[in-house]
């Protein structure tokens, strides 16, 4: 992983910190395992740049996993989180310095609700380690989704919660985290997005997805990043 260092004290350095910003999302209603998106914003090139892929989808008969492609590179999952109502959530992140676009493919183990899927991408600078990840989900309700992850001074935190409530979606707020999209695909499903950097805190980061209405399902994954 590339690192930016500062000349501090007597010859010592210190790695700056991560930054992290929303670049673009999407939604796909095709209801197919494998879905492409292509020429996606992910910020300026950067020699300390990662892309962050956050996925949110449906299936009425519960689990799906998933893997995802930048540009046909794998990415690695940071993050997972399922109910046996059908939400499938999961963070995905790889060094990518070159480029302003790239087209990423989450393949999930199946087809999925063609209510739909949505997704998040993040520019990150500095990323140096997963730090913690964590997700919440339930069947039949259980609105808010809450969890908790531990977080580092100078890392960055970044979430993706999705909710099925026909025939009436609402809208999400979240806790200790900036809202950065709330989409609603049809009335049926709806996913949202956050992140924050982490300025002075250190330790755990309660998190919180509240819905609007009445949610049938509902899935957060997230996600903490430690500078390097």
């Amino acid at each position: 992983m590339s690192i930016i260092r500062k000349p501090f004290g007597f010859g010592a350095s210190e790695v700056e910190d991560m930054t992290v910003s929303l670049t673009a999302n999407g939604q796909s209603t095709t209801g197919a395992a494998a879905n492409t998106f292509s020429s996606i914003a992910i910020g300026d090139a950067d020699a300390t740049r990662s892309v962050i892929l956050c996925v949110q989808a449906m299936y009425a008969d519960g689990q799906r996993t998933v893997t995802a492609t930048v540009d046909g590179s794998a990415m690695t999952q940071a993050a997972y989180a399922w109910s046996s109502g059908g939400q499938n959530s999961a963070i995905f992140y790889k060094a990518f310095p070159s480029g302003t676009t790239a087209e990423f493919i989450a393949t999930w183990s199946g087809a999925i609700n063609s209510n739909g899927m949505g997704m998040t991408v993040y520019k990150v600078t500095n990323l140096g380690s997963v730090k913690d990840s964590g997700g919440e989900s339930s069947a039949g309700g259980g609105n808010p989704y809450v969890d908790s992850i531990a977080v580092t001074a100078g890392g960055v935190a970044i979430a993706i919660s999705g909710n099925n409530d026909g025939p009436s979606v609402g809208t999400c707020t979240w806790t200790n985290l900036t809202e950065d999209v709330d989409v609603k695909i049809n009335t049926y499903y709806a996913y949202s997005g956050a992140s924050a950097a982490i300025s002075t805190t250190s330790g755990a980061l309660a998190i919180t997805a509240t819905w609007t209405g009445s949610p049938d399902n509902g899935a957060i994954s997230m996600a903490s990043f430690d500078k390097g």
